[in-house]
């Protein structure tokens, strides 16, 4: 299969024109802080376990299927959201099933776009799979980032030009799917036993405290992560009356410092060790919610509130990208079997779509009985809580490896 129709259809799959947007719109359509943030979550939430089911089904259905159902959700989704905001009403139960949908139809599509190459045995075995897949992370990022930052500009013309916009980038997407990918076969039985349809078993060792540590570490700080970036922040900026052009650029100077570090990750562990990483990624972390914070208990102190905020969206987005690998560092996924891999990932994502929403709609409730910088407070220590466990809990369990070796 040309290596190039997996670069497109990658690129075309992520071209989520409403996301950076979409709180913004679900507040000022009329559901308001605490309503918008559950739709929000509902989202997250269902990938975790879409993503978990479309594995388990695998064996049964074939890749190029289920990225076409995974696709045809998304799409239908972002339309019922489109369906359920009409001017002459709102429904939050026809919102609420698009964004189940569109999590739906995400989890599917993760959890098996890569066995569009995997399947390819031209790739497989010429060793080039690594660089093909890498590259196409750089190539979703951009496109996620120019369609979020178009977005913004389509919203400031209509406010429903961006959904139509992910519309027609699913449609694009289905038909290359159709037209361009072959039938591919799933590479999941290396794993499996006899004609493929047993799965391997995994070990005791994925239920280790190390191993449900750095699990759990992984799903908490990654909702502390996202969770204000798809909600709190984006109802700060609605609070201070910022201009959509800005909202967008902030939003997007987020998620481009979190690939900057996400990407520099290894050579900053090459360059300082795993120690002095994670205190400079999860202390940018800690900064900027302090910084946030600051802004809101004390806006006259600054001449232009556009700097700070922009210096801690930066932080913010800088320490968040560092999340994943580091917990992943700490997990040793290498030394483990495919089965224990795809156990533990699975678990990750099942804990972090349970604890985002539990922070969403607890953080939103909090803004709305104590205001939004009482929430920032709470994130903060709760920040710093889990940092220092964290490395402590990091240092120990390298001390019990180096005395077991």
């Amino acid at each position: 299969m040309n290596v190039y129709i997996f670069y497109i259809y990658r690129i075309f799959s992520r071209m989520y024109f409403h996301v950076i947007i979409l709180f913004i719109f679900l507040y000022q359509v009329g559901f308001g802080l605490f309503y918008s943030s559950v739709l929000i979550s509902i989202y997250g939430l269902v990938i975790s376990f879409s993503a978990t089911a479309s594995s388990a089904l695998r064996h049964r259905l074939p890749c190029k299927p289920a990225l076409v159902f995974g696709e045809t959700c998304k799409l239908l989704g972002v339309y019922l959201i489109i369906a359920g905001t009409e001017q002459a009403g709102v429904s939050f139960a026809t919102v609420a099933l698009g964004q189940a949908l569109g999590g739906l139809g995400f989890g599917f599509c993760i959890s098996r776009d890569t066995e569009i190459m995997t399947g390819d045995k031209s790739v497989t075995e010429s060793g080039r799979l690594a660089t093909i897949l890498s590259n196409s992370q750089g190539l979703m990022f951009v496109s996620t980032f120019l369609s979020g930052f178009a977005g913004v500009v389509l919203y400031a013309h209509d406010e429903h030009l961006p959904f139509y916009a992910s519309v027609l980038a699913g449609i694009a997407t289905t038909l290359i799917l159709l037209l361009f990918i072959g039938g591919t076969e799933s590479t999941a039985t290396a794993d499996a036993t006899g004609d493929g349809r047993e799965k391997a078993a995994v070990s005791a060792a994925v239920n280790d405290g190390k191993t449900l540590f750095w699990t759990s570490y992984y799903a908490i700080v990654r909702s502390l992560s996202l969770a204000p970036f798809l909600c709190f922040l984006p109802f700060y900026f609605i609070q201070l009356m910022m201009d959509p052009y800005l909202f967008g650029i902030l939003l997007s100077l987020y998620s481009l410092f979190a690939f900057i570090s996400a990407l520099r990750y290894g050579r900053l562990v090459s360059l300082f060790g795993l120690n002095a990483t994670y205190a400079l990624m999860t202390g940018a972390m800690i900064l900027s919610f302090l910084l946030f914070w600051f802004t809101i208990a004390n806006p006259g102190f600054f001449n232009e509130l556009l700097y700070p905020l922009t210096v801690a969206t930066a932080l913010f987005g800088f320490g968040s990208g560092s999340v994943r690998p580091i917990s992943l560092e700490n997990l040793g996924l290498g030394a483990m079997s495919p089965a224990d891999r795809v156990y533990v990932l699975s678990r990750m994502e099942i804990f972090f779509g349970i604890i985002n929403t539990v922070f969403i709609v607890t953080g939103a409730s909090i803004i709305v009985v104590f205001g939004l910088g009482a929430l920032l407070q709470f994130i903060t220590l709760l920040m710093i809580a889990v940092t220092v466990i964290g490395w402590v809990r990091m240092n120990r369990f390298a001390g019990q490896a180096a005395e077991g070796g």
